[in-house]
């Protein structure tokens, strides 16, 4: 996929997260005005359901399209969940099936990403647990794993934590601190809920 086609997608996405906002709404104050510079293209895939039952099967590709958002709105460059789905199918691959790290990085290189995010959650149906990694393509290089774990109806701030602690082990003088981060991609939440209703019933 040439990036030309990959910047398309995600000003795509990240125009459909700021239409979630009212046409006059009023850009908060204390919003970060400086927008960090891009780390590379990411390539997010669907996170792993260990343990947590049927119930939250939904939170695989859920998680996937809320690091897409998060990653998007902080100013970086990721490929959206259709595009990812869209290669592939292209090479006969299923987009939902489990990949070892070595596939994913053949996947990451061929789609001309720089990085590649995975993860796993798990829940006991009160609390839940998040874990996500980035595989550099090049040179290679695996990332050690950053955990969040809470009260299932933080899922929010769990995961803004989680994408927060990626963007800042990866770039050590990234520029916004947690609360900023929280503040900058605080529209993925709209979008979010549009896609995943099931949100708001668990």
């Amino acid at each position: 996929m040439s990036r030309s086609l990959l910047m398309s997608f995600c000003i795509a996405a990240f125009a459909t997260v700021c239409a979630v906002l009212p046409a006059n709404s009023q850009v908060p104050p204390t919003r970060p005005a400086y927008v960090p510079t891009s780390q590379g293209i990411f390539l997010v895939f669907p996170f792993e359901n260990e343990g947590a039952g049927p119930r939250l099967d939904w939170l695989c590709e859920g998680l996937e399209e809320l690091t897409i958002l998060r990653l998007t709105a902080g100013g970086q460059k990721v490929y959206t969940h259709a595009g990812r789905a869209s290669e592939l199918d292209r090479y006969g691959l299923p987009p939902n099936a489990k990949f070892s790290h070595a596939t994913m990085l053949r996947i990451g290189a061929d789609m001309d990403a720089d990085y590649v995010i995975f993860g796993k959650f798990s829940s006991d149906g009160k609390s839940l647990s998040l874990e996500a990694r980035w595989l550099r393509i090049s040179p290679t290089g695996l990332a050690a794993p950053v955990r969040e774990t809470g009260s299932l109806d933080s899922l929010m701030e769990l995961h803004t934590r989680l994408t927060w602690k990626l963007l800042a082990a990866n770039d050590k003088a990234f520029p916004l601190s947690e609360p900023e981060f929280e503040i900058a991609t605080s529209p993925s939440f709209g979008r979010f809920r549009a896609l995943y209703p099931r949100l708001t019933r668990q």
